[in-house]
């Protein structure tokens, strides 16, 4: 009589497959039992963070903050107050912006804020506040955009929130946040292909302070990169594939351009933007330098 052949104990039963599809549904439907309603999660953590950012907002009262002395001294002077003896330009004239290393956008958004609340803390401060909760809506599309889970963008939110920071930034009257704010906000609206948009926002957040212009050749690095993927599948350039890159570029040079000699015939003695930009980029090298 014949051997019969051994069992091969290391195959799986034919059915161990659905077997493990099935044990896999089960357990992804018992973590989104227990996972909370992301919108909720989400709403709560925006109305959490904006409280502890707008909590004590105009404190201390009557003082200002590290660099809040030069953009809202700046602001002062774009609405007809003189800023106090001893303090930054307070002999300088009236309705100029005499803090001309960086553009006027910043703090012509921090002067009307201070139309509306005061000169104040609120007044100072309330811009930042917002642009603050801006970049943490944003950021959460970012991720959303670039393939996250709601849970890992909740994630990612939550962090950024509370560094320290996001946190200081988002309650004191500079420009730094008015800047990161429309920079993510523009980096999401380019991912979503929104490119002219994005163009035009990165523009804006570039007329805040100059270092946006990192947010325009973060934006131009994705496309490149997603047209070297392309080209290195289908063996072919094609001319239509530099239209979101092109569309972005133009757009951010235009609001650049017309933007910075509007606000220059408004609040400087600017009579050419090349002129401003070759004093800011002086300024910059300046810095470095020393």
């Amino acid at each position: 009589m014949s051997a019969s052949p051994a069992p091969d104990i290391g195959s799986p039963p034919a059915d161990e497959p659905a077997r493990i599809l099935r044990l896999r549904g089960s357990v992804a439907a018992a973590i989104e039992r227990v996972t909370p309603d992301h919108t909720a999660a989400l709403l709560l953590l925006l109305v959490g963070a904006f409280l502890v950012r707008a909590l004590w907002l105009n404190l201390p009262q009557g003082s200002l903050i590290f660099d809040e002395t030069y953009y809202v001294n700046a602001a002062r002077l774009l609405i007809g107050i003189q800023p106090p003896e001893g303090a930054p330009w307070h002999d300088a004239p009236l309705y100029l912006d005499p803090n001309t290393e960086h553009p006027p956008l910043g703090k012509a958004l921090i002067a009307a804020s201070m139309l509306v609340f005061g000169d104040n803390g609120m007044g100072w401060r309330v811009p930042s506040l917002l642009a603050g909760m801006l970049a943490i809506a944003a950021l959460y599309g970012i991720v959303l955009a670039l393939g996250g889970g709601r849970r890992m963008a909740l994630l990612a939110t939550a962090l950024y929130a509370l560094d320290v920071l996001s946190f200081i930034h988002g309650r004191i009257g500079t420009l730094d946040m008015l800047l990161v704010g429309p920079l993510l906000l523009g980096m999401w609206l380019g991912l979503r292909g929104r490119w002219l948009l994005a163009g035009t926002v990165l523009a804006l957040a570039t007329l805040v302070k100059v270092p946006g212009l990192y947010g325009l050749g973060a934006a131009v690095l994705w496309q490149l990169l997603g047209l070297w993927t392309l080209w290195r599948h289908e063996r072919r350039p094609r001319l239509r594939d530099l239209r979101p890159t092109v569309v972005l570029v133009a757009g951010y040079a235009l609001v650049v351009v017309v933007g910075l000699w509007l606000l220059d015939l408004r609040f400087t003695t600017y009579t050419n933007p090349l002129d401003h930009v070759t004093r800011m980029v002086g300024y910059g090298m300046a810095l470095v330098q020393t």
